[in-house]
């Protein structure tokens, strides 16, 4: 019976070892008793047959997930970091691209638990700035961002806007609200704060400075000196 599989062994069980012989030519794993009686032999098999079932089978091979670029960059500092994902709760774009532009102008980049959350934003709105979303996510984040299919219109956008490059500083609106003014106030304090890349997050190597530098602009709301922009 050549080329047996299960459904022969079921077959024999089913018309009995007296009008059907047990199958001889099964897989290599599998091992008819040697005992001389055929019903011993079925039933064994069904035995190892209902072990494999449950062992399962071994995974077929697939080749290689492509690999991410290396970070390249230092990471913003924690307290940057953390401010963040508070805004990202209750995003106003002009808010989180205030950050941003703070984040790109030393050199730092986004952690990477930020990237889903600012990504799905930006996908709904074109408010969230692609350049500066560029920078700060660096070559690894950008890479992120094309291995969903829903973001690739985003991915497309990012990628685009940081072959163009940016000819003039980024300009915030200015803020509308104290409570606006206070969150760029705070922004511009957690970024001109002392940082300790080594124990706000992994130092890439990259030689990239942390410079000094003031507030993106000086405006009043309410008759206060804010931070705020052109």
């Amino acid at each position: 019976m050549p080329g047996s599989t299960w459904s022969d062994v079921v077959a024999t069980a089913l018309l009995g070892t007296d009008r059907r012989p047990v199958p001889r030519t099964l897989i290599a794993a599998w091992v008819v008793d040697t005992s001389d009686d055929p019903a011993t032999q079925i039933l064994d098999l069904a035995a190892q047959h209902r072990a494999r079932i449950r062992a399962g089978s071994p995974l077929a091979t697939a080749e290689q997930p492509p690999t991410a670029p290396a970070t390249d960059g230092e990471w913003a500092p924690a307290p940057a970091q953390e401010l963040l994902g508070r805004l990202l709760d209750h995003p106003e774009p002009s808010e989180i691209n205030y950050w941003l532009a703070a984040c790109v102008d030393r050199g730092h980049r986004i952690w990477p638990e930020h990237w889903q959350p600012i990504a799905d934003l930006a996908t709904r709105t074109v408010a969230y700035d692609r350049h500066l979303l560029a920078r700060a996510m660096s070559s690894r984040g950008i890479w992120f961002l094309h291995q969903n299919a829903a973001w690739t219109r985003l991915a497309a956008q990012i990628t685009a806007a940081l072959g163009e490059g940016q000819t003039h500083p980024y300009e915030a609106p200015a803020p509308t609200s104290e409570r606006t003014a206070a969150t760029l106030q705070e922004i511009d304090a957690v970024f001109a704060a002392p940082t300790d890349n080594d124990r706000f997050g992994p130092s890439t190597g990259s030689g990239h400075s942390t410079p000094s530098r003031g507030p993106l602009h000086q405006t009043s709301v309410g008759g206060t000196e804010v931070s705020g922009a052109a």
